[in-house]
């Protein structure tokens, strides 16, 4: 199985170091690495909330959506034209279990 996400310390191997700006190394503490899979966004957040197990992307995702429909006119407010654009973009359907589909029904 495939890792979440990999944090790569400062002091060590900077892989990535070289796309940030120099004025700003000194203040990063790690870069993360997190599996591209069209919810890396949702990985990295979750990965900095300390939730990077397996479904923590899932967990700041609802997190998003929840917030933006409970606040939706606000949201609107803000969003102006793209509001529909951000809350599909982070709807997240429920996790489906396996055998959620049977031969018998």
């Amino acid at each position: 199985m495939r890792r979440a996400s990999r944090r790569t310390q400062s002091g060590s191997n900077m892989a990535y170091g070289h796309c940030l700006e120099p004025d700003w190394l000194p203040h990063v503490e790690a870069i993360i690495d997190v599996v591209s899979d069209g919810n890396c966004g949702y990985r990295c957040i979750a990965s900095g909330l300390r939730l990077a197990d397996v479904d923590g992307w899932r967990i700041v995702r609802r997190r998003m959506y929840d917030e933006i429909i409970g606040y939706e006119d606000l949201w609107r407010e803000v969003l102006g034209s793209s509001f529909e654009i951000v809350n599909n973009a982070v709807h997240c359907p429920e996790k489906q279990e396996r055998g959620h589909l049977s031969k018998n029904g």
